[in-house]
């Protein structure tokens, strides 16, 4: 139950992990989708806008060319019996002249309107009933900037019968340079803002691929970054738990950056808990807790697959008497130089533990008992060779052993207390031998 809940709370964690990291990106790159294409959307805009103007300034020019030449004379304003007003250019009278202000509107694809003073008298725009708004008034803002200012003005929010435009205006001069009305050509906002979101289409459209592709690579990134990241926990949480026979993946471990040298500092620290947990620190042989968990490996594999070992406990030979005669100091020497030569021979054949004391257990895996006798004699060989200098003298030691084969009726227990039966008979029959 508690490694269950374990899980669910990894799993948790992780998927909070990586939902913040997603909220992140998709966050970050909204933002900035957002703002370029705000950007895109003012650039174009504004580009938009002195297109527009320059445009209309050209129509304007070009009307007032067009008028010069079909007309020569001075610009003037009459006005008729009714009281009606109309704009006159030498002899002609110009402001009810349609059927070519409408063909050059059309062919321009701009709406016209020709003011005496701030009366508009002659126009290409109609209201909602189709008529056309000729006699109405300019606004204030218009008499001022350009009849009162006599300036070409611009305006992006211009109102013409209730319809928001852009509107260019251009002063009428007479020859001494009276302003005696001005030309408008206008356009609805509406047109404009229809040719900037048409221009910007084909960004944003390209902008919000990239920022897909984007977006899909740094997912994936961070997808992967993730599983490196459960993998770096999945490992930790086994040395945890006192597993140390696991090997973090490669991939994680080359890597180098940050995630990597925390994938190396948990192997790293797996090695340093391991050598403690598991190592003697005096002989450098495996522990007891050690060997036990090894053994059940040993005994599993037997009981699973059918593969034979073999145990063999032994311990040297009057250590007490070394221990007494040449202190504790030489003794831990003598285990040390013990140690070496058991671990020299076990090398290939299976393990070595130091089972306690003077105790050592030999544990031959996949070996039978004739197989693991021949390690044992060249190991008792070793031993009885050895020359362990103890300041003025020459230390030398035997071993008594005790090797039994496991057999599949044995349980752990049992096959220990077998070969313990063994070690004991050899060590009251003489010592220095092995016994099997």
């Amino acid at each position: 139950m508690y490694t269950n809940e374990k899980t669910v709370g990894m799993k948790k964690k992780n998927q909070g992990l990586k939902q913040k990291i997603l909220f992140t990106t998709l966050t970050v790159l909204a933002l900035m989708a957002a703002i370029v294409i705000g950007l895109a959307y003012k650039t174009i805009t504004d580009s938009m806008h002195e297109q527009t103007r320059d445009y209309m300034e050209k129509q304007c020019k070009l009307f007032l060319s067009i008028l010069d030449n079909h007309y020569p004379g001075e610009y003037g304003i009459g006005q008729d019996t009714s009281g009606a007003y109309f704009l006159v250019k030498g002899e002609e009278v110009i402001s009810d002249e349609y059927d070519n202000l409408d063909r050059i509107c059309k062919v321009l694809d701009v709406e016209l309107s020709v003011f005496g003073r701030d009366m508009r008298l002659m126009t290409t725009i109609c209201d909602e009933n189709g008529e056309r708004v000729i006699g109405t008034i300019a606004s204030p803002v218009v008499i001022r900037d350009v009849l009162d200012g006599a300036t070409p003005t611009f305006y992006t929010d211009a109102e013409i019968s209730g319809i928001e435009r852009f509107v260019y205006y251009e002063p009428i001069f007479t020859q001494n340079g009276e302003v005696i009305g001005m030309i408008g050509v206008s356009r609805p906002t509406e047109s404009v803002r229809e040719d900037v979101n048409k221009a910007l289409m084909p960004i944003a459209f390209m902008f919000v691929i990239a920022i897909t592709f984007i977006g899909i690579i740094v997912v994936a990134y961070a997808e992967r970054t993730i599983k490196k990241i459960q993998m770096i926990e999945r490992f930790m949480d086994k040395v945890a738990s006192g597993n140390f026979g696991d090997d973090l993946q490669g991939e994680v471990i080359r890597q180098n950056d940050e995630l990597g040298q925390l994938a190396r500092n948990s192997v790293s620290m797996q090695k340093s808990l391991r050598t403690l947990v598991e190592q003697d620190a005096l002989t450098g042989l495996n522990n007891r807790r050690y060997a036990n968990n090894r053994l059940q490996q040993v005994y599993n594999r037997l009981q699973e697959k059918g593969v034979g070992y073999s145990i063999c406990l032994c311990d040297i030979d009057f250590f007490k008497k070394v221990n007494d005669t040449y202190g504790h100091d030489n003794g831990d020497e003598v285990l040390k130089a013990v140690a070496k030569v058991l671990k020299k021979n076990m090398l290939g054949n299976g393990f070595a533990a130091r089972w306690g004391g003077e105790e050592f257990l030999l544990v031959f895996e996949g070996k039978t008992l004739s197989a693991s006798l021949g390690v044992l004699e060249n190991a008792l060989h070793d031993i009885r060779e050895l020359e362990i200098p103890a300041k003025e003298h020459i230390i030398k030691v035997t071993m008594t052993f005790g090797i039994v084969e496991a057999t599949e009726q044995d349980d752990i227990d049992q096959i220990l207390m077998r070969a313990d039966e063994k070690l004991y008979y050899g060590k009251a029959s003489g010592r220095n031998q092995i016994v099997w």
